[in-house]
Order: C-alpha cells, then sequence, then structure tokens
C-alpha cells in the first residue's frame, strides 16, 4: 500500500505518504505569507479553505469505485467501508493502540 499512496495522494498533501512531512507545508504557507506580505509585491492573495467538514461530504460509494479502479480486492473495499462506515474503531501503531471515533457521513458533528 505504501507504493500506491503517493500515486493517489497529491503531492500537495503532507502527511501519511513516506518521505513527505507535514510540517513542509506549515513552512511553505509561511513563506507564502513572506512573499506577500513584501511592499514589492502588488494584488497577491493568500487564500485558505476550511476543509474541516469534507470527511462529511465524501461520497463512500465513489471511494469504493476508485478502491476497485486501482485494483483493490473486494475483501479489501469491505474491510475499508466496515472501518469507515462504524462509529467506533482503532489502530494499532507502532505497539501502541489509538481509538478513534466516527460518525457517518452527513451526521452533525
Amino acid at each position: 500500500m505504501g507504493k500506491l499512496l503517493p500515486k493517489i495522494i497529491s503531492p500537495e498533501q503532507g502527511g501519511f505518504v513516506q518521505g513527505r512531512v507535514i510540517s513542509e507545508n506549515i513552512l511553505l504557507a509561511q513563506e507564502l505569507v513572506d512573499f506577500i506580505d513584501k511592499k514589492t509585491r502588488r494584488g497577491n492573495v493568500i487564500l485558505k479553505l476550511d476543509m474541516t467538514k469534507t470527511f462529511d461530504r465524501i461520497s463512500w460509494q465513489f471511494l469504493y469505485a476508485i478502491l476497485k479502479q486501482f485494483g483493490f480486492s473486494d475483501n479489501w473495499i469491505t474491510l475499508v467501508a466496515s472501518s469507515l462506515e462504524t462509529c467506533w474503531y482503532s489502530v494499532l501503531l507502532n505497539g501502541f493502540q489509538l481509538v478513534f471515533s466516527i460518525l457517518l457521513g452527513g451526521e452533525a458533528r
């Protein structure tokens, strides 16, 4: 899966892909602010979109269709679906258990 992620996750996303660091995006944002703050520049705009509700708007069927197109098995897609569409699931990462609460798409948070 590590080889597949860089192909399906945009180069602009800094997290969850080996060799990318999310802090690079923070540094890039700071550089943009510094650049736009220079008196010699005119007519520039920095726009930050609020993505907090994106997870609620994901079309699960579209996601599953994309996974199918990339060659994931039906068993894998079913596992992903059951993980995403349930209220609770846990992940074991380097021996530490992380528990996440996820609401179904479209529900108020």
